[in-house]
């Protein structure tokens, strides 16, 4: 009576273990007026002058939703928790803008986690007060509280498999956290 009762618990933490290092994440389109106010009173504090595209991306563990926009020659990504508090800032930067330390050690990192790899994307990854991220991103100041990070999708190819992998890496290039990226299977006809 007792095994019966420990397995599911058994198997629910197992898989609960896998799906940590997994990424899986659908993103679609929305309307401004599905997202939740305190979002779009963020948005509105920043003097954006394309238009805002919102997403609301669903993950594993919940959903969050996706401000997109460029602004200044940087392409922003925004987002906000499931009542709409910013949890971070992202734009996308070359590979060869990372400051030489840091990526030293990811290379490092890459060559011996990969026989082959290659950097698909590179952001920076922002956290911090809000109004410290909205002047940052208005350039009225450069605030020392900020959080900087890297975020990187690779694609490897270890023991004849290719896989998809996203790195988070603190400003010094230590890792921080791993994912693979998980694709919607194709494998049925959808209608």
């Amino acid at each position: 009576m007792k095994v019966y009762f420990i397995l599911p618990f058994l198997f629910f933490f197992g898989l609960k273990k896998n799906f940590a290092q997994q990424k899986f994440e659908k993103e679609y389109r929305i309307k401004k007026e599905q997202v939740p106010k305190d979002a779009i009173n963020f948005i509105h504090a920043i003097a954006f002058d394309h238009k805002i595209k919102w997403y609301k991306e669903e993950r594993i563990a919940g959903y969050s939703y996706e401000a997109k926009t460029p602004f200044r020659g940087v392409k922003y990504s925004i987002e906000f928790d499931a009542k709409g508090k910013i949890e971070d800032v992202e734009y996308e930067i070359l590979w060869a803008v990372v400051p030489a330390v840091p990526q030293q050690k990811m290379i490092d990192f890459f060559d011996k986690t990969f026989q082959k790899w290659r950097i698909v994307k590179t952001q920076v990854h922002l956290n911090g007060p809000p109004q410290a991220l909205i002047d940052l991103i208005n350039q009225t100041s450069i605030p020392q509280q900020l959080v900087t990070k890297y975020e990187l999708v690779v694609k490897g190819r270890k023991e004849q498999q290719s896989q998809m992998m996203e790195y988070l890496f603190s400003d010094k290039g230590t890792l921080e956290k791993q994912a693979r990226i998980v694709f919607k299977s194709t494998d049925h006809l959808e209608y």
